[in-house]
């Protein structure tokens, strides 16, 4: 129970730092096309959200064990910096693959959306680096991105902590 409000804290204080998310949040985010969507469609995109956040913070979280149990040294600046570059890099295949996810939700929302691949490549380096540089004037889905990989920053750097 006690990791969950650790879990809330590490995402509700990446949320806290970035002003570019509370610009948006004051805002309303008001030309998103979140907005576009059908109350089951909002809640369907958050539900999405939500769970591959969890799921992703779990094997976040599994790796991070798996690290510490193979290290004798908890404290170990480099190992630290390569679990936190392994979680980076979990984060962005993940973000990756998800414009799928969400396209083939929205084909079942949405009437006559082609069967097509919406994935860019393997990574798509310009989509990270402008979440990764959040600012005033992003879509939502672009602030909740910086959150999460900033909040599974926090998780794996609390994780080595303990």
């Amino acid at each position: 129970m006690r990791i969950g409000f650790i879990w809330l804290g590490c995402f509700a204080l990446a949320a806290a730092i970035i002003p570019g998310v509370w610009q948006g949040v004051i805002a309303g985010y008001p030309r998103d096309s979140f907005w576009t969507l059908s109350t089951f469609g909002r809640i369907g995109v958050v539900a999405i959200s939500l769970i591959g956040l969890l799921l992703l913070t779990a094997l976040s979280g599994w790796k991070t064990r798996r690290i510490l149990g193979w290290s004798k040294h908890r404290w170990r600046i480099p190992i630290w910096l390569c679990d936190v570059l392994l979680t980076v890099l979990l984060f962005a295949v993940a973000f990756s693959v998800s414009p799928q996810i969400y396209y083939s939700f929205y084909q079942d929302i949405i009437a006559g959306l082609p069967d097509q691949w919406v994935i860019d490549g393997p990574l798509n380096w310009d989509r990270l680096r402008d979440i990764a540089t959040p600012h005033t004037g992003q879509a939502m889905a672009d602030h909740g991105a910086a959150i999460a990989v900033g909040g599974l920053v926090l998780f794996t750097a609390y994780l080595h902590r303990r």
